[in-house]
């Protein structure tokens, strides 16, 4: 978690700053949306301040803090256990996808990600089930549950890790998936064969 909060911190910067230089902008310019929302971020958090004091401020920051949280275990869920050579680009097969209704509403659609990854400008409110996609077991919200629990999610992840690897790995993912199920030390992932097949 300390590492995905500081990762997509600079992973944000980077890609801002390589917006701007399309745009030929300086980084410290109106139109860099990243100082922006800080703006945004900055003017909420004194409001909170004007209206209740420290407690104020503390109470948003905390509400801050738990929301990112939840993002990052959210996020986990939805690539956990996906394998992706680094220099070729994200494809839809590289997320997890949740088609039920309650999860769709209750997160904006954020369940369909693999839409998300074929194209990302799409606004949220016309992101799409995609058939054919790798489904996540369950709904989203009992996979953020089990997250926290980690025997029983290695019990529900497992079966779609396998298939995973056997239905839409490539050949190249397959190599490094076999390399990490070994590493993995989870017997029922290095089964002969298991992500050569």
């Amino acid at each position: 978690l300390p590492k995905a909060l500081v990762r997509t911190v600079k992973n944000a910067l980077e890609i801002e700053q390589a917006r701007m230089d399309k745009l030929d902008l300086p980084f410290v310019s109106p139109r860099n949306n990243l100082l922006r929302m800080g703006l945004i971020a900055a003017a909420t958090t004194t409001v909170g301040g004007l209206m209740s004091g420290w407690r104020g401020v503390a109470f948003h920051l905390l509400a801050c803090l738990l929301t990112k949280v939840m993002l990052e275990a959210l996020n986990y869920v939805e690539h956990y256990g996906i394998i992706r050579i680094p220099t070729e680009p994200v494809r839809p097969r590289h997320s997890w996808n949740c088609n039920h209704l309650v999860s769709s509403v209750f997160t904006y659609n954020l369940t369909r990600h693999s839409h998300h990854h074929a194209d990302a400008q799409v606004p949220f409110q016309d992101l799409r089930a995609m058939p054919d996609q790798p489904e996540i077991p369950g709904g989203l919200a009992t996979a953020f549950l089990t997250i926290w629990i980690p025997p029983l999610w290695r019990a529900r992840i497992t079966p779609k890790l396998q298939a995973w690897d056997d239905r839409y790995a490539s050949p190249a993912e397959r190599a490094l998936a076999e390399q990490d199920n070994a590493r993995s030390g989870w017997s029922e992932l290095t089964l002969p064969g298991m992500a050569a097949k």
